[in-house]
């Protein structure tokens, strides 16, 4: 059985590679996908992995927005530390600080670099990518 990704991933070829996102509804996925094609340039990716590549992208683009609610359900709150470093009222201060496993991807990685490694489908980009879009090396 061959499985055929068409050029441009839709929202049936989505759910059908990632069934995982059931709960998730369409227009959120089809923002995804939108997303996905307005990041990644068909140009520097072979046409063979264009598609995977959207695809991939999109699934963790999704996993993010997915992930970022959940917190927001349980603590009632979003990310707090990645975004506000004190709260003070009157003579109290509270600090807030980055995950430390997240400063050590930051501190090795390019710009935007630690998004795509904290899911599944953000590091497969990665490999996919590695494939497509060789490194450029400074000497």
């Amino acid at each position: 059985m061959t499985i055929v990704v068409p050029l441009t991933p839709d929202l049936p070829t989505f759910r059908q590679w990632f069934p995982e996102f059931s709960t998730v509804d369409d227009p959120s996925i089809i923002q995804s996908l939108y997303v996905a094609t307005l990041w990644i340039d068909p140009a520097m990716w072979s046409k063979k992995d264009y598609p995977m590549a959207v695809l991939y992208w999109a699934a963790h683009w999704a996993q993010l927005v997915q992930n970022q609610l959940a917190t927001m359900e349980i603590a009632g709150t979003g990310s707090t530390d990645i975004f506000l470093r004190q709260i003070r009222i009157g003579e109290r201060t509270l600090g807030f600080a980055s995950r430390q496993g997240q400063k050590e991807v930051e501190a090795m990685a390019a710009p935007g670099e630690s998004l795509l490694s904290q899911t599944i489908y953000g590091q497969l980009f990665i490999q996919l990518r590695a494939r497509n879009i060789p490194s450029v090396m400074v000497v």
